[in-house]
């Protein structure tokens, strides 16, 4: 099956439209704990028993330190969870871009 990369500006769809497209279970999506661990690669026999996704659920409660009401803000949008499919934009935590990205995001809205 060739990819499907979908593209969309904030608040327009993009994320519910992914998350409709991962209930096909001919499909393969990446999962927030493949973004945050990625190596080694996932096993198709451990795939939803990974210990990695125990790890990255506990990173998720470290989100507090920076805003208590961080979390529960974030999941009035997202299903945040190490099992939870996630965006491909976390793939770019890795080269450190996406500090560049949330710095961006945090101008526009402080000037709201």
């Amino acid at each position: 099956m060739k990819p499907i990369i979908i593209v969309g500006l904030p608040r327009t769809g993009s994320t519910f439209l992914q998350y409709l497209l991962a209930q096909d279970p001919n499909s393969r999506h990446i999962r927030l704990w493949e973004i945050n661990i990625p190596i080694p690669p996932p096993r198709e026999a451990t795939y939803t028993t990974d210990p990695r996704i125990i790890l990255v659920e506990k990173g998720l409660g470290s989100a507090k330190v920076v805003d208590s009401n961080y979390m529960e803000g974030l999941r009035q949008h997202h299903n945040v969870s190490g099992p939870a499919v996630e965006e491909e934009l976390l793939v770019l935590y890795h080269s450190k871009k996406i500090l560049l990205f949330y710095f961006i995001i945090s101008i526009f809205c402080w000037k709201k």
